[in-house]
């Protein structure tokens, strides 16, 4: 017998999200093990890769007929439901992720999609009311699988640039990122305007500091990315505050950071947060979910707390780049998706 064929769905990078990362690095995990093909779900058409807004219905239903296991990761539950109907129609084996909340409620349709799936994951136990969940269908565990920095892409000139001058100056260098600026309960999502807010404190105490604030795509909500441009001008934060428009590794980022900021007002469960603790960099998160163990946690949309949180870091933090907890990760990872996937396979 060959090697199983997995056809994995969800957005393929570019741009930069966590599922998407978390897609790239499984397929580096385990291309040695299973042959790979993907259906993407992302805005940007590749080369030699397919993408489910071409509408080339019939290459869709060949790469579904030729796989073995069906691993859908896709974050749109429009898309979704149409792998999963198509899966069952072709008798297909499937794996489901499901990896945030999205805009809908739990209800009697998601239940039954979700009970057509032969194993699902949720990457915290909050996502999906366990009760819902055929408790031997699925598993909790978290997206992150770690980096390997040394792969890790190189950071743009302008990045390292502004590192070597905070260095230089012995600023202390914080971070946070976006795979896109949104707005979740008319609120910014990722926390934009709250680190600016934060940012403009931090400089009324006299602290050394530069952030930098990681835009993967400016997709959508281009005009406010251009308010927040002019609020950093407006309130003269040009040489603290670096609002980056840009793809790049943000592991590698976070580890010549000082500092990572999770601010949002929902989650799933962060790659960039599981990241900092792997780097030992101290990374302060929203209460919006739970987080993991490690974590120094706010109070969602609370700048008091924020900044309190922030400013008791910057006066006792000293670098320590070593990897600590998650030494042993990968082969964790490695057997688990492994298993899981031949186990899914092997399912009458």
């Amino acid at each position: 017998m060959g090697k199983l064929k997995v056809l994995i769905f969800g957005p393929i990078a570019p741009p930069i999200g966590g599922i998407s990362i978390h897609i790239d690095r499984l397929k580096n995990l385990l291309e040695n093990e299973f042959i790979f093909d993907f259906i993407d779900e992302s805005k940007i058409i590749k080369e030699n890769i397919y993408n489910i807004k071409s509408k080339k219905l019939f290459k869709y239903l060949i790469k579904i007929l030729h796989a073995d296991i069906l691993y859908i990761q896709s974050g749109n539950i429009i898309y979704r439901y149409v792998h999963i109907i198509f899966g069952k129609l072709f008798k297909k084996k499937i794996i489901l992720t499901i990896h945030g909340f999205g805009n809908f409620k739990y209800n009697i349709i998601n239940r039954w999609m979700n009970n057509c799936c032969d194993k699902i994951i949720i990457v915290n136990k909050n996502i999906v009311p366990a009760k819902q969940l055929n408790k031997i269908k699925y598993f909790v565990k978290p997206a992150f699988i770690m980096p390997v920095i040394a792969n890790e892409p190189i950071l743009p000139n302008e990045v390292v640039n502004i590192i070597e001058t905070a260095r230089n100056e012995n600023k202390k260098i914080i971070i946070s990122n976006a795979s896109k600026l949104k707005m979740y309960n008319n609120e910014d999502l990722y926390g934009l305007d709250l680190s600016l807010q934060l940012s403009s404190r931090l400089i009324e105490n006299e602290f050394e500091f530069i952030f930098i604030f990681i835009v993967s795509s400016q997709e959508e909500h281009e005009s406010y990315f251009k308010k927040i441009k002019n609020e950093i001008k407006i309130n003269r934060l040009e040489k603290n505050f670096y609002l980056i428009p840009t793809l790049l590794s943000f592991s590698k980022l976070i580890s010549k950071s000082d500092l990572v900021i999770r601010a949002t007002n929902i989650d799933g469960d962060s790659i960039s947060v599981r990241e900092a603790i792997c780097l030992n960099t101290p990374v302060i998160a929203s209460d919006a979910v739970e987080r993991p163990i490690g974590t120094i946690i706010f109070k969602n949309r609370n700048l008091d707390d924020l900044y309190s949180k922030t400013s008791s870091i910057l006066k006792k933090y000293t670098s320590n780049k070593e990897l600590n907890i998650y030494k042993n990760r990968n082969e964790n990872d490695f057997d688990f998706y492994k298993n899981l996937i031949i186990q899914t396979a092997t399912i009458k």
